[in-house]
């Protein structure tokens, strides 16, 4: 896996109120007690390719398949999308 950067257009607290927030009052101390555990990462990258994949398929759909209004919704560039839509196997 490469290393992901996320920049505040990636909060999807901010761009989309609906989706859950986790705060850290929701995580019980077993969780927290080994953070280089590989296992919880795989996990946790598994849950978060399948929200963004869910939130780009969603944003397709409202924007009728128009990938520059749903790159601008998502605020991400075309190029980004087009490689997600490849990627997630949305075509």
């Amino acid at each position: 896996h490469g290393l992901k950067v996320y920049t505040p257009e990636h909060n999807t607290a901010i761009t989309h109120p609906t989706v859950p927030v986790v705060k850290t009052f929701h995580i019980d101390k077993e969780s927290t007690e080994d953070v280089h555990d590989e296992s919880v990462f795989e996990e946790t990258s598994l849950s978060l390719e399948d929200a963004e994949k869910e939130m780009i398929r969603k944003s397709l759909e409202r924007n009728n398949g128009k990938r520059k209004k749903t790159a601008e919704e998502l605020k991400i560039s075309e190029r980004t999308l087009y490689r997600k839509i490849k990627e997630y196997n949305l075509e």
